[in-house]
């Protein structure tokens, strides 16, 4: 009898009975333990921290993986796609590599379990890793046929989908528009940064919460800017044309062959075998490739690398500038820079977290990568861990934060009368945000005793994470009402926790057991920010409701100090202008 065995997750499937040994689940869905333990008739066996013991193990050889499946390839195509960018929120990848690595240590340990996966390329992957050990049984599924049929015909639909939406923007952007694009004549600063509608105030007025003030600081020493609109940012054309003299939509610069170029451009070729530290991962792989396919962004990242050229070759910009976070557009821009001979300058935002992986790469590839003439860091702190990873010192530069400048604060919180209430911030990423929700509702099946949840979802979050069965009053209103009304917040996945604990709020920080740890407070440690898993959420959170701490240890505000310095106008001028 084997004594690991691995099924596949659809709980309606017959062959999924009540096991004799313990059983776990791997995979995203928050609901999915539930669903199981209802028919098991047991709790399923809790990680803990395996997984990310597994991700600190398997990191340095995955950035190794990519940097070799990159080598040779062109530099638009490779850095377009979801697997260099290794970002958690746009491919799983990284993610099953750390549940293949349990699985397969599982296996060779002691005990009887059954192990339930979500995805089914990462069953065939487990099939193939454990294929020789005689106390694993894998139920794999016969064909990935329909695993490939879906993603060909997503990719197309959407493909069609992105080229209708891009053309009629594009035609209503110039009907908008109405004469030439404005923007400095010469030697100007062209600052890039997302577009949302909260950044459009009033007729003339644009809201930039990454970069404020740099346009301002830059019209004061006599330079002229413009800002850069992302060319698949559609239906602000109005409002666009409205600031014309400071904007550039980048679609103005799309051509008709680019356009057709980037609706055809496919994914690099990956090989059928590879290996991460010793386990197979080519299935994952493929299924990567198939991931990348199904996605219509790379067609939008490579007609911006294609807009931004085009506009860069006028001549009209000594620089530019954007928020850094190695996203595929900014390393799309990066390239057109370089191209144009333009000064590039990133702007690392917000924080380093440990497995935010598109901030890192092997020495080589970090070499080798588009990345910015000059980083500006928001402080010491996390220009210490990206120096320490391997990025080239001499483009590194502490220019203080903009962003978070409000947690930098002198003297101590307004005092805020306590109360029985709980204010939960959910996260952008629906995946963390489900699985904080579905935390609470087993830890309070009947709501909060002596007070009630507030629920305040990530304004740009998907709509079904405010559709829970937790007891709890939405809260949507400004920031400041919320933490009034609260005694306690609770938070995953976000900076809102600083945020909470510099208006004087007790803050609790949960980390779920079956997600990597992507927490961007993650370089406070649990004596500083108090920490839950799935385990102990009640406990925690119960403890910190009857004896909340007396503000901030001075340790954290010290640590904040060396994440957060504030901003150096000196070191910015040097950076943007040279």
């Amino acid at each position: 009898m084997p004594r690991v065995m691995v099924l596949f997750c659809p709980p309606s499937r017959a062959r999924l009975e009540a096991p004799a040994s313990d059983w776990l689940v791997l995979g995203k869905e928050a609901s999915l333990p539930a669903r199981l333990e209802e028919r098991l008739g047991r709790p399923p066996r809790a990680l803990g921290g395996l997984l990310n013991e597994e991700a600190r193990r398997l990191k340095g050889p995955f950035l190794e993986l990519t940097a070799r499946l990159g080598k040779g390839a062109d530099a638009a195509s490779w850095w377009a796609g979801t697997l260099p960018g290794k970002a958690w929120d746009a491919s799983d990848l990284f993610l099953l590599c750390c549940y293949l690595g349990v699985s397969w240590r599982l296996a060779a340990g002691g005990g009887s379990l059954t192990v339930v996966v979500e995805d089914p390329w990462l069953l065939c992957q487990l099939e193939e890793a454990l294929a020789g050990s005689p106390s694993a049984r894998v139920d794999a599924p016969r064909t990935l046929v329909p695993m490939r049929l879906q993603p060909l015909l997503l990719g197309l639909a959407r493909r069609l989908k992105w080229a209708s939406r891009t053309a009629w923007g594009r035609l209503r952007q110039e009907a908008c528009w109405r004469g030439r694009p404005g923007g400095p004549r010469m030697e100007g600063v062209l600052i890039y940064s997302h577009l949302t509608a909260r950044s459009l105030q009033g007729e003339e007025g644009w809201e930039d919460p990454f970069l404020p003030g740099l346009d301002k600081e830059l019209s004061e020493d006599g330079v002229p800017s413009a800002r850069l609109v992302y060319s698949d940012s559609t239906g602000f054309e109005p409002q666009l044309a409205r600031r014309k003299a400071a904007v550039l939509p980048a679609i103005l610069w799309a051509s008709w062959g680019g356009f057709f170029d980037a609706l055809a451009a496919l994914p690099p070729s990956l090989p059928p075998r590879a290996d991460l530290s010793g386990l197979p991962v080519g299935r994952l792989l493929e299924r990567e490739w198939w991931h990348d396919f199904s996605r219509a962004g790379r067609c939008a990242y490579r007609l911006f690398l294609d807009c931004v050229r085009a506009l860069l070759a006028e001549g009209r910009f000594r620089a530019v500038v954007m928020p850094w976070e190695a996203q595929p557009q900014e390393r799309m821009l990066v390239l057109a820079a370089k191209a144009a001979g333009v000064r590039s300058v990133g702007y690392q935002h917000t924080t380093v977290p440990e497995f935010q992986l598109p901030f890192f790469s092997t020495e080589r590839e970090y070499l080798e990568s588009p990345l910015p003439d000059v980083l500006l860091t928001s402080g010491e702190q996390p220009a210490r861990v990206l120096r320490e990873a391997g990025f080239p010192a001499g483009r590194l530069k502490v220019g203080g934060t903009r962003r978070y400048a409000h947690l930098l604060k002198d003297g101590a919180p307004p005092a805020l009368p306590p109360n029985g209430n709980v204010l939960i911030v959910l996260p952008i990423d629906p995946f963390h945000a489900r699985h904080l929700t579905a935390a609470l509702e087993r830890a309070y099946p009947r709501g909060l005793p002596g007070g009630e949840f507030l629920l305040r979802p990530h304004p740009s979050g998907p709509e079904d994470v405010r559709r829970t069965r937790l007891r709890a009053r939405l809260a949507e209103g400004p920031m400041s009402e919320a933490l009034a009304a609260c005694g306690v917040v609770v938070f995953t996945g976000s900076t809102a926790g600083l945020d909470a604990l510099a208006a004087g709020r007790p803050v609790l920080r949960y980390r779920p057991e079956r997600l990597l740890d992507v927490e961007p407070t993650d370089m406070f440690p649990d004596g500083e920010i108090p920490t839950a898993s799935d385990a102990d959420l009640r406990e925690r959170l119960e403890g910190l409701r009857k004896a909340p701490p007396e503000g901030a240890p001075e340790a954290l505000r010290s640590r904040l100090r060396q994440v957060f310095s504030r901003l150096d106008r000196a070191a910015w001028r040097g950076a943007v202008l040279g």
